[in-house]
């Protein structure tokens, strides 16, 4: 998918972290990204 997209993947995870910190379904804690929610 990186390579078809034409980006590395640490843009990608700059990205990813972003929309997550935008968000309220993810939430960071002790340095980790979790999920506020467990859909299942």
């Amino acid at each position: 998918m990186l390579e078809y997209l034409g980006i590395e993947e640490d843009f990608f995870w700059e990205v990813m972290d972003f929309y997550r910190e935008q968000s309220n379904v993810w939430e960071r804690e002790n340095g980790e990204w979790k999920l506020t929610h467990i859909v299942s």
